[in-house]
């Protein structure tokens, strides 16, 4: 029963189901900030994440294995999603987004921006901070609070993205010039906090200085989620930061879900 559990567990993991989850969790909260509630953005974000997270891994295998039958049935929802949205400058963008993740995975020639010298971790806190921040700009609201909010995802994003280069930081290619290549583990880690502490604050912006529960929810996260990140140096395990560290976007919506349920 244990070896069960473990194999599922980590067919979650690898399947990138966990991160496609987490993903579509943090969108859900962000639009539970706003006065509007989409599934279709939801979904869309579950299953393009979790296309574009199988496709770099696709493409580095080189193989025709269960990931092409997870990338096929990803597109086909994608397909059938993103003609479902409203408007059409919601559908530019996660055209555009889309285009880019694709090149980002598949090398032009010997060319991969994937490759860029710390290009990686800016390019996946800016789609994230895009994709979660998608229900304003379906429903056309371009203010002051759009910006906050993006700012926050962004900056939430880079924060609990970092841990993983620390992760790899004996493994990874100099050349890739990671954060913690360039500045130490020490100095990585301040980093990933102060970019949760910064997050807090523009999302305390976003929300008008109202300190509800929809603030608390995100503050405990960021609390637990400087804990985590300290502790990252303490472990190299690959589960720690692909489980706990990645769960960290699904657990504003989820600390909310139970509160509520609790208080109500």
């Amino acid at each position: 029963m244990r070896q069960f559990s473990s194999h599922i567990y980590r067919t979650f993991i690898t399947s990138q189901a966990w991160v496609a989850f987490c993903v579509a969790l943090l969108v859900w909260y962000f639009q539970l900030g706003s006065a509007w509630y989409s599934a279709t953005l939801i979904w869309m974000s579950f299953f393009s994440t979790l296309f574009a997270y199988n496709l770099a891994y696709w493409i580095e295998e080189k193989l025709f294995n269960w990931r092409m039958l997870v990338m096929i049935i990803s597109v086909i929802f994608c397909i059938y999603l993103f003609f479902n949205l409203e408007h059409l400058d919601t559908q530019v963008l996660l055209i555009v987004m889309g285009l880019i993740s694709i090149f980002y995975s598949i090398p032009y020639r010997s060319f991969k921006l994937r490759k860029i010298p710390g290009f990686k971790i800016f390019w996946i806190a800016l789609v994230w901070a895009v994709t979660v921040c998608l229900i304003y700009v379906e429903n056309h609201t371009y203010n002051t609070a759009l910006l906050w909010y993006v700012l926050s995802a962004f900056t939430f994003i880079l924060g609990i993205t970092i841990p993983f280069d620390l992760r790899d930081y004996y493994t990874d290619h100099q050349s890739l010039r990671t954060i913690p290549q360039r500045i130490g583990i020490e100095k990585s880690i301040q980093l990933s906090i102060i970019l949760l502490l910064v997050s807090l604050i523009c999302f305390s912006l976003a929300n008008q200085m109202q300190f509800n529960l929809y603030f608390y929810a995100f503050a405990l996260t960021i609390f637990i989620g400087m804990i985590l990140c300290y502790l990252q140096k303490f472990t190299a395990s690959k589960w720690y930061t692909a489980f706990w560290i990645e769960g960290l976007s699904a657990m504003p919506f989820i600390i909310f879900k139970i509160v509520s349920a609790l208080i109500s």
